[in-house]
């Protein structure tokens, strides 16, 4: 088994339990109403079991293509921890900064720190795409959308 074929059974897999577990929660905790009379949890289910459906489907095309499709069990999938981590962590700043550091400084971070994950780039490729996403998260959140969202920090309103 390949790594790109164990990155895809795992990836396939992850998709599909993440996909069911969405269906059912949708499914449990919402309204489902009827085909013509739509309840809320009708969308979210239908998108949980899409998902399901299409992480079987990788899942499956990766098992076919191996001769050994029990060897997952054998070999270890290759995780790159640091940029799991650095992903993660942007993520987790993003979500942390939002309300007291504002929209520009947050998007700045959810760029920048998991940019860190690939050791060959660059600074400057770094900082242009953190300016692009910070400029477009300004122009469509703020001002096209209308959401209350601080741009800066609270104290320099």
């Amino acid at each position: 088994m390949s790594v790109d074929d164990r990155a895809d059974l795992a990836a396939g897999l992850l998709v599909a339990l993440l996909g069911g577990a969405v269906a059912i929660y949708a499914a449990s905790s919402y309204d489902l109403g009827t085909l013509r009379r739509m309840g809320p949890g009708m969308f979210p289910m239908g998108l949980g079991v899409l998902m399901a459906a299409l992480g079987l489907m990788l899942a499956f095309g990766a098992a076919r293509r191996t001769r050994a499709p029990l060897a997952l069990a054998r070999d270890r999938i290759g995780v790159e921890f640091r940029s799991a981590a650095l992903a993660t962590a942007g993520v987790i700043a993003f979500g942390l900064l939002i309300r007291p550091a504002g929209l520009i400084l947050a998007v700045l971070a959810v760029v920048i720190i998991p940019a860190f994950a690939d050791r060959k780039n660059r600074p400057l490729p770094i900082i242009v795409l953190g300016v692009v996403l910070t400029g477009l998260a300004v122009a469509i959140f703020p001002w096209l959308l209308g959401l209350p969202i601080p741009l800066v920090p609270m104290g320099m309103r």
